[in-house]
């Protein structure tokens, strides 16, 4: 039984881009200890590739392909976001904030506008 279970880690394991262990055990229904055992034999075997943190991999070439394209991603993601804050230098918060008629208000009082 536990070659079967070890033969479906190992499945599993190579049809990721990333495995980590909670989604084995929620995917192929065995307990969390059983699925670090086989993973840690996968590993010493050669069969597979452990990136503390990160999860297990087919192999370091699949790790470091994986890491790259999250990367890529997560540039693309911070690029948005600053340009979603940011027009040319000028911050757009600031300046909606700045011409709300809140702080208008809140400026008229210092007198740094009129009112």
């Amino acid at each position: 039984m536990t070659d079967s279970i070890k033969k479906m880690v190992r499945q599993y394991v190579a049809s990721h881009d990333r495995s980590r262990i909670a989604d084995i055990v929620r995917d192929l229904g065995i307990s969390h200890n059983l699925t670090k055992q086989l993973l840690k034999e996968l590993v010493s075997s050669g069969k597979a590739y452990c990136k503390p943190k990160f999860g297990y991999f087919r192999n370091q070439t699949a790790y470091l392909a994986w890491f790259e394209k999250t990367r890529q991603e997560r540039s693309e993601k911070a690029s948005i976001a600053s340009k979603a804050h940011c027009d040319s230098g000028v911050n757009i918060i600031f300046e909606q904030c700045r011409n709300s008629d809140a702080m208008q208000r809140v400026l008229s009082v210092y007198g740094r506008v009129q009112a």
